[in-house]
Formats: structure tokens, sequence, C-alpha cells
């Protein structure tokens, strides 16, 4: 089994003899800089067998601000490619069923990457589908860069979105609920707006 561990320094660096020592010290496990929001962190790939060796020394090097978590739960670099193999189903994106296009579509998790590594009810709701890995196509769905870029890594009403959306059924009912919203408030307006306006005659 492969893990992979994060390392936060906030903003500080990892002192150059402490990374050249955990290189050489272990040279079956790789370690390369990667840019975060918060920005940069350490990230390592390491065996099951140097797992603890490689936490002792981190820890002695106070390097303590550690995430660990299993490779299956980290985005691979193949996952759009398998999609489009094994994806059979409309190009439609999941969360809002516009059109999409090869070139245009982007692939999604519906349950993100950064909530399955923490673990906890993510990955619970994964491994209840039956799912052990995060890039399981099963987990995937088209979506358009709008979409993709508002959910990031919500899931909620997303989540509902993402399942529904692949039945057309389900569109049809969002578009008589919005409909059937417009005419709601047409008629308010207009029962509302008499009494307004019968008020306003009375007043003069």
């Amino acid at each position: 089994m492969i893990w992979i561990v994060e390392i936060y320094t906030g903003k500080k660096k990892i002192p150059e003899y402490v990374l050249s020592s955990l290189v050489n010290k272990f040279p079956s496990c790789t370690f390369y800089a990667v840019s975060g929001p918060y920005g940069i962190y350490w990230k390592g790939k390491v065996p099951e067998e140097d797992k603890k060796d490689v936490q002792h020394f981190l820890r002695r090097n106070w390097l303590r601000r550690q995430r660990w978590y299993e490779s299956s739960w980290d985005r691979n670099s193949n996952y759009r490619q398998a999609f489009i193999q094994n994806y059979s189903g409309p190009m439609r994106c999941r969360y809002c069923n516009r059109k999409l296009t090869k070139k245009d579509m982007e692939v999604d998790h519906l349950v993100p990457v950064a909530r399955a590594k923490k673990g906890g009810f993510a990955r619970q709701m994964l491994k209840e589908e039956g799912i052990a890995n995060v890039n399981d196509v099963r987990n995937l769905v088209p979506s358009c860069r709008r979409c993709n870029r508002r959910k990031g890594t919500k899931m909620g009403t997303w989540y509902i979105r993402g399942i529904l959306g692949k039945y057309p059924v389900y569109w049809k009912i969002v578009l008589i609920g919005k409909i059937f919203f417009i005419f709601l408030i047409f008629a308010l307006l207009i029962v509302f707006g008499k009494q307004y306006y019968a008020l306003f005659l009375h007043n003069i």
C-alpha cells in the first residue's frame, strides 16, 4: 500500500538539510512541493513499510502538521481519460443540464477529493456505494466549467443534483417548478397590486 503525506509549514520553508536528509534516508519515497490555496506545502508518496519511520523523522524535525491518507483517496492524472472512455450517458452538465462537447466538458468528482482525503462522512458514503477509490468512474460526472468552479468542495444539494441530474425527468420537474414559481409570483403581484391600488384610490 502507498500512503500520501501532506506536510504543512505555513509561511516557513523546510530547511534544505532536512529535505536532503529525508530524501537520502528514504530513497523509496518521493517528495515534492505543491502549490495550494493557502500557499506551498510538501507532498510525499510513502510505502507502507516506511510509514512509521517517516512519521518519526518528521516529528523529530518539528514537522508535525501532517495529514496521511491512502493513495486511493488522492486525485490521479488519468481520471478524465478513464471517464471519457467509460461514459456513455448524455453530454450534459450534471448540475445545470447545459449541453457539452468533449472539448469544453470538465470531469468533476461527485464526492470531492478534498473531502475524501479527510475521511469521515464523505469517505463512508463512497464505501457504502462499494467505491474504494475517489477516481472511480462511479464518482465522476460531466460538468460545465461554471458549475465545477461553483461546486468546489461542496456536497449537500450539489451532490443530490449530481445524482438526479442524469435522469431527464428530473430536469422536466425542475422546469415545471420554475414555471409554477414564476406564475405564483405574478399571481401574488396581481392580487396585492389590486389591493394596494384600491387602497391608494381610497386615500385620494
